[in-house]
């Protein structure tokens, strides 16, 4: 059954109307793909009451994107209505608040500073090399954080509202599965005591579905405090965006930047790589902790100089994607790569050798020779 997109409102101040328009932009792919529905103030029609019509969308919507500036800082409607009202149902688990920094703004002493934030570090996309760079950043972010909250609101659709302690630690633990019907309780339930380390404390899913079947509760029970931790979700990106696979417990499971694995704690692998102009290889050793349940990682291709060359002249291709005459310096991402040298025909040098490839490796930071001479 398809999935409904999230109900998604975007907050702005109105001295932000090109990034307005270039986040509309950059996030159409996610609305196609049926992902999110974003609504704005631009859609209000002529005769609703705005205050009102606002309100009603601040406890309807699911997802909240945020463009911080120093603007909508500044905006008491922006910063004193609807973040305010964002991060409140962001706290109490109704919500996501998703910000992005636009420009330089003092959002690090804003309670924004309690969230993780767009693009990568909280680079302003004002301060990337080029504005659609930051914006491709921020959105694939984006992508990664919309999956994982659609995931925690499938696995919350399976569970039965007739046991509150078994909810409650299923859906922090990320699990989804149904469970029986449990008597009703004499008296109400009390909570489930917050553990104070999560990796000695936590109750496994078994445990927790004997208590809801049973109508009894684990903080009650004189049981041992296990040590087995419960998966842990994980968001692998690449950049540049590329292919991810995860090495781990004998799985590997594969796909698309953003990833999202779940997994035990643990030393995994990652193996990261892209193709055309992006074309890199990568593979680094990442500690899945205990804590968070929720974990990202970011595997990062840098680049090298290559210098091409060749007798006679040639024309070389690389990666099957960048053709061009010889001699050149090129920047390639890390990685192996494939060259391909044609000879030029004009000089009859070389006129009846065959076109020769070559593989050459790329490691971040060097200068490297790739040069070819014909016999």
């Amino acid at each position: 059954m398809a999935q409904r997109p999230f109900a998604t409102l975007l907050s702005y101040s109105h001295l932000n109307q090109e990034q307005r328009r270039k986040l509309r932009d950059h996030f159409a792919p996610l609305e196609r793909a049926g992902l999110i529905r974003i609504w704005d103030d631009r859609e209000l029609l002529v005769g609703q009451e705005v205050d009102a019509s606002i309100g009603a969308k601040l406890e309807e919507t699911e997802v909240f994107i945020l463009l911080v500036s120093e603007g909508f800082l500044a905006s008491a409607y922006c910063s004193s209505i609807e973040m305010k009202r964002a991060l409140e149902r962001h706290a109490e688990g109704t919500a996501l608040v998703l910000p992005i920094i636009i420009e330089p703004c003092r959002w690090k002493s804003s309670p924004l500073a309690e969230l993780v934030v767009a693009p990568t570090d909280g680079k302003p996309i004002s301060e990337w090399p080029s504005v659609d760079a930051g914006w491709a950043n921020a959105t694939n972010l984006m992508w990664a954080s919309l999956l994982g909250h659609r995931q925690r609101r499938r696995a919350r659709k399976w569970l039965p509202a007739t046991s509150a302690v078994a909810a409650a630690l299923l859906a922090a633990a990320g699990v989804a599965f149904q469970l029986k019907p449990s008597p009703a309780p004499q008296a109400p339930l009390p909570p489930p005591a917050v553990p104070a380390t999560p990796a000695e404390t936590v109750i496994p899913i078994a445990t927790a579905k004997e208590d809801a079947e049973t109508g009894g509760d684990a903080g009650t029970r004189n049981r041992p405090a296990r040590t087995t931790p419960l998966p842990i979700e994980l968001m692998v990106i690449s950049e540049p965006q590329g292919t991810i696979t995860v090495h781990a417990g004998g799985k590997t499971p594969s796909g698309p930047s953003p990833l999202i694995v779940h997994l035990n704690p643990g030393p995994i692998e990652i193996e990261a790589s892209g193709s055309g102009e992006h074309s890199f290889r990568k593979r680094e050793s990442f500690e899945v902790k205990t804590a968070p349940r929720q974990q990202r990682y970011t595997v990062k291709a840098s680049k090298g100089t290559v210098q091409f060359n060749s007798r006679p002249a040639s024309h070389v291709i690389v990666d099957g994607v960048v053709r061009f005459d010889v001699p050149d310096q090129r920047e390639l991402y890390e990685g192996e790569h494939t060259a391909v040298f044609e000879c030029d025909r004009r000089t009859l040098d070389c006129a009846d050798k065959p076109d020769a490839p070559r593989s050459f490796v790329v490691k971040p930071g060097e200068n490297s020779p790739v040069i070819h001479l014909w016999e």
